[in-house]
């Protein structure tokens, strides 16, 4: 009996998997960015789409950005990669010459016990002996303060798999979000936190 049940459950499992991968999709897209520093580089992204079902909310059926995704690109010749569940808006050149990301930490940081700090930012620094590892102090360093955004906020459309987005296309997809606040436009020195979990900058 356990014979025919063995090769059963590896049916079933691959068949599970096949649904899975049949109920996202991948978005791919370019952007191209223009930094602090003066120089505009190109950067890769990619999300996932997944396929759901909200009848509660009455929206029906349908392919829906999830909060992970992945920004890749070259600097002096180093190549960094970020994978996270952090919504970026800002790629910025530090006074050491190093790329830092910096993101609304409004989602992230109740997953990561992140600190209730003002601004709600959370600054990425890449990890100088772990490639593609970064780290975050548990406050924005204040040379971020009014950068002005840079990044696609969240995912790219799905029917723009592939393509390369410029400033301008840039503006006109964040625009809804633009018109929300002054934190959207740049890193807000007074941008406080929302619906989170007050931990001290020790992390208790």
């Amino acid at each position: 009996m356990n014979h025919i049940k063995k090769p059963l459950r590896l049916l079933l499992a691959g068949i599970a998997a096949l649904q899975l991968t049949a109920c996202s999709k991948t978005v791919q897209w370019e952007e191209e960015v223009p930094l602090n520093s003066g120089e505009t580089i190109v950067v890769k992204r990619s999300g996932t789409y997944t396929y759901r079902c909200e009848f509660a909310h009455g929206t029906g059926c349908g392919y829906g950005p999830g909060w992970r995704s992945t920004i890749a690109f070259t600097y002096k010749g180093k190549s960094y990669t970020h994978t996270d569940d952090a919504g970026l808006v800002l790629l910025a050149i530090a006074p050491d010459g190093t790329p830092n990301l910096v993101a609304d930490a409004r989602v992230w940081g109740n997953q990561h016990e992140y600190p209730c700090v003002t601004p709600y930012y959370v600054q990425f620094r890449p990890n100088d002996t772990i490639k593609n590892n970064w780290t975050w102090p548990q406050k924005i360093d204040p040379w971020l303060y009014n950068q002005p955004t840079n990044l696609i906020f969240g995912i790219a459309p799905l029917e723009s798999n592939g393509k390369k987005y410029t400033a301008a296309d840039r503006t006109q997809k964040n625009a809804s979000l633009l018109a929300a606040g002054a934190h959207y436009w740049r890193i807000d020195p007074a941008f406080k936190p929302e619906n989170c979990v007050r931990r001290n900058l020790n992390g208790k």
